[in-house]
């Protein structure tokens, strides 16, 4: 019994966007355009940077430095609403230079003229406003920029409190639930080229630099552009170039082994903000990059996003979503992580992006709605697709349900549900061959058993199969499959463990075959169970929390 079902996460968001006319007959959204204003963003000395790193790094803003002055990282702080704010303030009174900091780029308040040069000292006060990160203003000193510790970086990005203004629609988004999703789900494979498509601030194009050759960051908005070179040169990551234009087109004479997306997926009736809208009907943003990306994607290169799909009436999403990959040459793997009604999604938008006045929101939320109405959208899911280029000569896509926890970092274990496919794509597609093969059980797998009491004594009613680590699914299972899966070894391949299964049981092998090899497959799909041969990678904690944050809630 594999009965997993996805549980909903926070909705997502990204920079990134185009105009063109949609394939449903209807005119295009109009997209604001970027304004050009003054924006200046960097340091005018190019050895500057590092000293500002050198600054950062003694004072102790770092990621291990926040917690400790505040109990929680720089972006569980974030999260928080207002209320938390006070408290916050009132850790960080003593006069020390971690605490300036962090008042100045974390809590966005004004610290006195005295303590800001202090705390970034030796440098002086002049470059960081020269810069475009300080302002002074009547001896007092204000963040124009957050700049957030993160792993081993620092990120610069909009104060978030800049969304819901109509002349912000080039703000340029920070670290969010969906920032950590597409880092937790990124393949950490060593690539000769890799893109961040749709960067914003270049936080993935940062993440994929330590195992890339070259990478490149590209985002329709000018102001991202500016914002993930700043963070990259901040950095020290000279490999990465920052490029500013539609989609692939900046890119189009390149291959990449690895492409990286958090896009502009929202399905709504405007576009309004470059980070959340693509200015295309629906879900089509997401179906181009899926047509897209195979140009420029090296052979057995990944293509990795995050994605909002509708579910139209009269016409099955697992119909349709497949049909997205046709001619691609492409292998594909979308896992959903939540399905919504359109009520819900519309009032999860308006609550995070619009004025809370109610006569607005009220006017908002009809026009959401006469919108999913008229185009007959009967729902929206989210999920997240890892596509791979192959050569193959039949591609595969599954469509499954994604895990109700993901720990870690998760790369490794997409990259192992993709060999685990293959196999059974390629070596065991009949039963037969499957019979023929020893398994091995996960080393994140763990068995719960659950016991309960009856007639004075402990009765075994339920057990669950579980992923400790990665994609963290659970699977319910009884008594014979657990005594199945426990015999898989590596010593014994799967026509004998069904054998001894079946004399247990008193039935036939050729009865009970056909139901183990479902089973089996189902668990192997799920990276449960993993054939003697193929390699699993189970990164250490280090190298998992390089890259993202352990988490006991949904996905995000």
């Amino acid at each position: 019994r594999l009965d997993e079902q996805a549980v909903p996460p926070e909705k997502m968001e990204i920079n990134h966007a185009s105009c063109s006319k949609n394939n449903r007959g209807d005119s295009p959204m109009t997209l604001p355009t970027p304004r050009v204003r003054d924006f200046k963003l960097g340091f005018s000395q190019p050895q500057d940077y590092g000293r500002a790193r050198e600054v950062l790094a003694a004072a102790g803003y770092t990621d291990d430095g926040v917690p400790k002055v505040l109990g929680v990282d720089a972006i569980t702080c974030q999260s928080r609403d207002n209320k938390h704010k006070a408290a916050f303030l009132r850790q960080t009174q003593p006069l020390t230079p971690v605490n300036q900091l962090i008042r100045l780029f974390l809590l966005s308040a004004s610290v006195p003229l005295k303590e800001a040069q202090a705390a970034v000292a030796p440098m002086g006060i002049e470059p960081w406003v020269a810069a475009g990160l300080l302002a002074v203003e009547n001896d007092r000193v204000r963040a124009l920029v957050k700049l957030i510790p993160f792993g081993d970086f620092w990120i610069a990005h909009d104060p978030p409190m800049l969304v819901g203004r109509d002349a912000q629609v080039d703000y340029v988004m920070g670290i969010g639930g969906s920032t950590l999703t597409v880092a937790g789900v990124t393949l950490r494979r060593p690539s000769r080229n890799s893109l961040d498509l749709g960067a914003g601030c270049g936080i993935h194009a940062l993440l994929a630099a330590p195992h890339s050759e070259r990478v490149s960051a590209v985002d329709r908005n000018p102001r991202a552009t500016v914002f993930a070179a700043f963070n990259a040169a901040l950095n020290g990551l000279n490999h990465v170039t920052c490029l500013t234009g539609d989609r692939f087109e900046p890119v189009a004479d390149q291959s990449f082994d690895l492409i990286v997306s958090n896009p502009p997926f929202v399905i709504g009736p405007r576009a309004k903000y470059i980070y959340r809208d693509s200015g295309l009907f629906g879900d089509e943003f997401c179906q181009s990059l899926v047509r897209h990306a195979p140009a420029v994607l090296a052979q057995d290169g990944y293509c990795q996003f995050l994605f909002n799909w509708a579910h139209y009436k009269d016409q099955p999403w697992q119909e349709r979503l497949p049909s997205w990959f046709e001619g691609t040459g492409c292998d594909a793997l979308v896992l959903r992580t939540y399905t919504t009604d359109p009520s819900d999604y519309a009032l999860s938008w308006i609550n995070r992006n619009e004025s809370m006045d109610p006569a607005n929101i009220s006017e908002t939320y009809n026009q959401w709605m006469e919108f999913f109405d008229q185009h007959g959208i009967e729902a929206i899911s989210a999920g997240i697709i890892t596509m791979r280029k192959s050569s193959r000569g039949s591609n595969w896509v599954v469509v499954d349900d994604g895990p109700k926890k993901l720990l870690g970092d998760c790369g490794w274990d997409l990259e192992l549900v993709f060999k685990l496919r293959d196999y059974l794509h390629d070596k065991a597609a009949g039963n037969d061959a499957l019979l023929n093969t020893a398994l091995r059980v996960h080393p994140s797998v763990r068995f719960n058993h659950q016991f309960n009491p009856a007639e004075g004594r402990w009765v075994d009613s339920q057990a669950e199969v579980c992923r400790v680590a990665g994609l963290a699914y659970t699977a319910g299972v009884d008594s014979h499959i657990t005594k199945l899966i426990s015999g898989c070894d590596g010593s014994k391949t799967l026509r004998e463990l069904a054998s001894q299964l079946a004399a247990s049981l008193g039935r036939d092998m050729d009865a009970v075959a056909p139901h183990v090899c479902m089973v089996v497959r189902g668990l192997m799909e799920r990276a449960f169970l993993v054939p003697v041969g193929v390699r699993v990678m189970v990164p250490s904690p280090a190298e998992q929390a390089s890259v993202s944050r352990s988490s006991d809630e949904t996905p995000r």
